[in-house]
């Protein structure tokens, strides 16, 4: 009996032992050390981030925009033709995404390009859910209010996106774990408040909804007081000074971002203030021409501005 343990023994000590794969320690790679590393590589803009896309963004764009709804059938009486118009023209701050991402990287509030604009943002999407919570407003009113909160989650997301670029040029390897960090956090947030956007509104009632809806915006609001988006103080001398450079270096791009913030506006103008079908059909297809005519314009400048460079590099070989 001792000799067969023995040579058992000894059989296990020749066996050699099996090295786990590569491949098989990345599958037992935890999430929570891939969001160490990310915390580790880019610090406080990630749980920021994941505020913005999740929480701001997700949460309160798919919950608050159905309780919205809720409100202008329930608590104010108006028709679908009418919640229609004044959903659409609420939209308006979503068409200002590239002149507000230029307002921000041109001038600086408060000493900061990117964090004053987002407290100013999560500030405004606070006042409306409480506004939107507590009163019934009428249809100017109520118009006016949406465009805020629209605003205040279209400019955190457009200033986020930049920040999220500008870091992913320092640290290349992580570029695509960001973007994945970001499409994976909205699409759980967003499932999940699409799960539940409907009892909430059942159980509760729509006002009630709006006014939880500020948890979001202080989600936000809080952590930028904080110091959670990565950004350096400018010194006292520029805290409002304009830079120019951005729109100066690519002149028809800039007046693209312009023009798309005008005709936007004047197409929510005329939502609201309308109420002639073919008027607002006319107007419409002529404001989509004079965008279409800039654009294309604007693309010619950029293409031969590309040859004539590529020309002069030719030249100097």
């Amino acid at each position: 009996m001792l000799k067969m343990l023995r040579v058992s023994s000894e059989l296990e000590e020749e066996e050699p032992t099996k090295e786990i794969p590569v491949a098989e320690k990345a599958k037992r790679r935890c999430c929570w050390h891939w969001l160490r590393e990310l915390y580790a590589a880019f610090g406080n803009f990630i749980p920021f981030a994941v505020l913005t896309y999740g929480v701001n963004q997700s949460v309160a764009w798919a919950i608050g925009g159905f309780a919205i709804r809720f409100y202008m059938k329930d608590v104010l009486g108006l028709d679908g033709a009418t919640m229609g118009r004044l959903t659409t023209a609420a939209g308006l701050p979503w068409n200002m995404k590239p002149f507000m991402g230029m307002l921000s990287d041109g001038i600086a509030f408060c000493g900061y390009h990117r964090r004053s604009y987002i407290v100013v943002a999560a500030a405004g999407g606070f006042a409306s859910y409480i506004l939107l919570g507590t009163l019934a407003l009428p249809a100017a009113a109520l118009v006016v209010v949406m465009v805020v909160i629209n605003l205040s989650v279209s400019t955190t997301d457009v200033i986020v996106d930049g920040k999220a670029a500008e870091l992913s040029r320092e640290v290349p390897k992580h570029a695509s774990d960001l973007q994945s960090l970001f499409w994976g956090v909205s699409a759980i947030f967003g499932l999940a408040s699409s799960s539940l956007k409907g009892a909430l509104v059942e159980w509760f009632s729509p006002q009630k909804v709006l006014l939880s809806m500020t948890a979001c915006s202080v989600s936000l609001l809080l952590p930028a007081l904080w110091g959670w988006m990565p950004e350096e103080r400018l010194p006292e001398a520029r805290c409002c000074r304009a830079k120019l450079d951005q729109f100066r270096k690519h002149p028809s791009v800039s007046a693209v971002a312009v023009l798309m913030t005008v005709v936007s506006t004047c197409l929510s103008s005329v939502q609201v203030l309308v109420s002639n079908t073919q008027a607002r059909a006319i107007i419409t297809l002529l404001c989509a021409a004079a965008v279409a005519a800039q654009s294309y314009r604007a693309l010619n400048q950029h293409l031969s501005r590309r040859k004539k460079c590529r020309g002069s590099g030719s030249d100097q070989e």
